[in-house]
């Protein structure tokens, strides 16, 4: 629905209100220290058709029990993404779960490249959100692009971070957002999965990387990595620390210094990714959702737990070091040389109306 009339619908703090086994404090005593925007507390239980209050807006929202409009350049074939209980629906993303499963899916669709604006990555912690408040009936969670376009997401919004268009208050509340929701992902007592369709530079492969698996398509030209040098941009210190986790201390070094993106077949022999599959929206849907109901049917507690003992160390220190990172990040945004090349990359961009750090998709 659009327009500037008041209708009722399910907003993000809505989203994580507790039910009684699932409470946020049990959640902080399993996982530790959680960012602020996953402490707030509510007064209404958990319900897809559970509202608490009424705002006027001009946003579109689907409600649970409306039909879905998709944006321009969004998958026709997402099935699975759409069927059964909507669990959370915003400008960019959607959390649906199918009716008799354990599985969720989380969709991104912000066309035309997924670019991670502050708004999608609040909107992104807020369906993960939905979907563990949705726990244990959903037990675990895919992650995906709605776009027709091969890829995940094109990585963050470069107005984002190209400090002429910006100011250091938006940028800290990015950085904020995008921290928290990386920490939460990696936190999350979920099974997670990325859906890679394709590309996935940078912010992309960040969240991907703080997914528990990462299943991509043999799109062509697809590739996937951490490259802010090569857009002038330093890497930031916790996402390095993430990669290394994940493919080696020497493997990240040499990846990341070289501001490198790698394609599919070397990305899986570095074990950035878990699993390669045909360049084909259903068998890259049907290879991440056959891991999810795998993962769905151990013991959530007994899986969790376990969880909270490997990724709890990195998880805490990155939280905790979120001002501190916003702060020198923004200060390196300002160096001339930054604001030049982010200008340059900006320019190239323009001509495709491109907004994400992918100079070429």
């Amino acid at each position: 629905e659009r327009g500037g009339h008041t209708h009722t619908h399910t907003y993000t703090h809505i989203i994580h209100t507790t039910h009684a086994p699932h409470s946020t404090a049990g959640r902080q005593r399993a996982f530790g220290p959680l960012p602020p925007s996953s402490t707030k507390k509510t007064r209404a239980k958990t319900h897809t058709r559970t509202h608490t209050h009424t705002r006027t807006h001009t946003r579109t929202h689907t409600r649970a029990h409306t039909h879905h409009t998709a944006p321009p350049g969004a998958r026709s074939d997402t099935g699975a993404a759409m069927a059964g209980r909507t669990l959370y629906s915003s400008e960019f993303v959607s959390v649906s779960a199918d009716d008799g499963g354990a599985v969720a899916t989380l969709t991104l669709a912000r066309a035309p490249v997924n670019s991670m604006s502050l708004e999608v990555w609040e909107q992104l912690s807020a369906g993960l959100r939905a979907a563990e408040a949705d726990m244990p009936r959903t037990r675990a969670l895919v992650v995906a692009s709605g776009l027709r376009r091969p890829l995940f997401t094109a990585g963050n919004d470069i107005n984002e971070l190209y400090a002429p268009r910006t100011s250091e208050g938006r940028y800290r509340r990015f950085w904020r957002a995008q921290t928290g929701c990386l920490v939460a992902f990696l936190r999350s007592p979920l099974a997670t999965v990325a859906a890679i369709g394709g590309h996935c530079p940078a912010g992309g492969c960040a969240l991907a990387l703080c997914c528990d698996r990462r299943v991509m398509a043999d799109a062509p030209k697809a590739a996937i990595g951490l490259n802010e040098v090569a857009l002038g941009i330093a890497v930031p210190r916790f996402w390095v620390r993430r990669l290394a986790q994940v493919v080696g201390e020497r493997a990240a070094e040499e990846l990341c210094l070289g501001g490198r993106m790698v394609p599919t077949a070397e990305a899986a022999a570095l074990g950035l990714v878990d699993e390669v599959v045909p360049h084909d929206s259903k068998e890259l849907d049907g290879a991440a959702r056959a891991w999810a109901e795998k993962q769905a049917r151990l013991s959530p507690a007994a899986r969790a737990e376990t969880k909270r003992f490997v990724r709890a160390p990195l998880a805490d220190a990155w939280w905790a070091q979120v001002d501190a990172e916003a702060a020198a990040c923004w200060a390196g945004l300002n160096e001339e040389g930054t604001v030049r090349a982010l200008g340059a990359v900006l320019a190239r961009l323009s001509g495709g109306k491109k907004e994400g750090v992918a100079a070429k998709l």
